[in-house]
């Protein structure tokens, strides 16, 4: 259950912040303050979107914490049958200078993060489903 104070902040965003002591609570834009009856009526929303940001930090922490050596995320590329496939998306960067920085990067990193710009442009490049590539850096991790 969210408290009030989270109640208000998802409910009115542009209020300029809530300070909530007790029963006391202060609009930050010092404005018209709505209601306990009111607040409630905003509760399911606002647990709803508590639950759907808790969800997401979730999923960026897990993926913060995903990192392959190098030779994890060659044979997951390997298993998964899309090395070739990498190699070409790289190959085919029109900028010869990104092209050179995504070579060096793919051939010599000693690590490879989940959360990777590189690993994300690749996905996107691939339309490969960030489910998939979370799933694909899980099992990854568990290679010798």
């Amino acid at each position: 259950m969210i408290s009030i104070h989270d109640i208000l902040s998802y409910a009115f965003p542009d209020r300029g912040g809530w300070t909530v002591y007790g029963n006391t609570i202060i609009a930050g834009d010092d404005g018209t303050v709505p209601s306990l009856e009111e607040i409630e009526t905003h509760r399911e929303a606002a647990e709803a979107a508590h639950a759907v940001a808790s969800a997401l930090a979730a999923t960026q922490a897990a993926r913060a914490a995903m990192i392959l050596t190098r030779a994890q995320f060659g044979e997951m590329l390997i298993r998964r049958g899309i090395k070739a496939t990498v190699l070409a998306a790289i190959a085919a960067i029109p900028d010869q200078t990104e092209r050179e920085i995504m070579t060096e990067w793919f051939e010599y990193a000693p690590t490879v993060r989940r959360m990777s710009p590189k690993v994300e442009a690749i996905r996107q490049q691939l339309l490969i489903d960030e489910g998939d590539v979370d799933t694909w850096f899980e099992e990854a991790m568990t290679y010798e």
